[in-house]
């Protein structure tokens, strides 16, 4: 009688891959336990466990731990953050050296623009003072309600 054969292997071989052993979580980079995850999704199994007996892997987990963390934190936060991480110290933004000619011209236009806003002004002002004589006396009592309204709303 012929017996049929399943897919579980033969004889007193149970299954595919009998006698060889699969590489462990540790070797591939995921976490150990099936309950470990790190805090941040988007870095998945990237996470660093130390583990007891083999100091050579947890280097290398460490290493790639480090590298998936650099590139989340240069995606996230920009290129000098990641360099931050990856270099263990803070980046200082050099103080650009600014040339006495453009200082200067910059000043003068400064100047230039605030004369102009204060002479604006001050035509503006003796315009109001100007117009106000012929301004209806009734008109005057709307403007000044309607004054008096509006600093009330705000």
């Amino acid at each position: 009688m012929n017996k049929a054969r399943s897919g579980r292997g033969r004889g007193a071989n149970p299954g595919r891959g009998y006698g060889r052993q699969g590489k462990s979580r540790d070797a591939i980079g995921l976490p150990k336990r099936a309950g470990e995850v790190g805090a941040c999704a988007e870095l998945g199994n990237n996470m660093f466990t130390l583990g007891k007996d083999s100091k050579a892997k947890d280097a290398d987990q460490f290493r790639k731990t480090s590298e998936a963390m650099a590139l989340y934190i240069g995606t996230k936060y920009g290129e000098e953050s990641a360099r931050e991480f990856e270099q263990c110290a803070e980046f200082v933004h050099p103080i650009p050296a600014v040339d006495a000619a453009v200082t200067l011209i910059h000043g003068a236009k400064v100047l230039a623009h605030t004369t102009h806003i204060t002479a604006k002004l001050t035509a503006m002002r003796l315009l109001k003072v100007q117009l106000h004589p012929r301004i209806p006396p009734r008109l005057r009592m709307l403007l000044k309600s309607f004054k008096a309204g509006h600093r009330r709303a705000s």
